[in-house]
């Protein structure tokens, strides 16, 4: 919950100037957030020993990753790295003795989930975030284009798009974890889901005067 807090507080003040590319980026981090953090969540309320065991094996998978990154680094020329992946094995041998496994990949996750949320999720969002995470080229294309009628090569400040709707899946995301929490615990959602429902309105307001 707090990460998502800092990573959206991230993307609203990237978005206040301008920066489009990098609020896509905190975009593509708060998604695989949010898609995990489903994962977890996902079973019944009243399993919560599957869902704890869930959250660790999140943990579980983290630990090995980085073990993984840290494996055949020169540990002479690189002691504090060695060091780390000491500390690493000994973490995730505790955790394996414990009957622990990784987590599924994104993909399986995600294909667990509705197939219209998939629809939209996958296709329309995470893809989207991915080629500015990874630079794609068509991202660079809009940036840097040739003018052939003046041969120049003129460049963008960033991405020439309308930050609301990228305000709106910011603010939908964090809805719906907030809500995953409030329904979990059996919470009130109403005052939150008004609240939610009145800003997405004059979210899409603006965005439909600017287009």
């Amino acid at each position: 919950m707090l990460l998502a807090r800092k990573h959206s507080n991230g993307i609203i003040l990237l978005l206040n100037a301008g920066h489009l590319i990098g609020a896509k980026v905190l975009l593509r981090v708060l998604l695989e957030l949010q898609i995990k953090f489903f994962w977890c969540m996902g079973p019944d309320p009243n399993q919560s020993d599957i869902i704890y065991q869930r959250f660790r094996r999140w943990d579980f998978s983290r630990l090995y990753d980085q073990k993984k990154q840290l494996e055949g680094i020169d540990k002479v020329k690189y002691p504090k790295a060695a060091d780390n992946l000491v500390k690493l094995e000994e973490m995730t041998e505790t955790l394996k003795a414990q009957g622990l496994t990784r987590m599924p990949n994104l993909t399986d996750m995600i294909n667990k989930f509705p197939s219209d949320w998939k629809q939209y999720v996958y296709i329309e969002s995470y893809l989207g975030y991915c080629m500015a995470l990874h630079s794609d080229f068509r991202i660079l294309h809009k940036l840097v284009q040739y003018d052939e009628a003046e041969h120049k090569v003129r460049y963008s400040f960033d991405l020439d798009e309308n930050t609301d709707r990228l305000l709106l899946e910011c603010v939908s995301m964090c809805n719906d974890v907030n809500l995953c929490v409030r329904d979990h615990f059996k919470w009130s959602t109403d005052l939150q889901q008004r609240e939610y429902e009145r800003l997405a309105v004059d979210l899409e307001k603006d965005r439909s005067e600017m287009e």
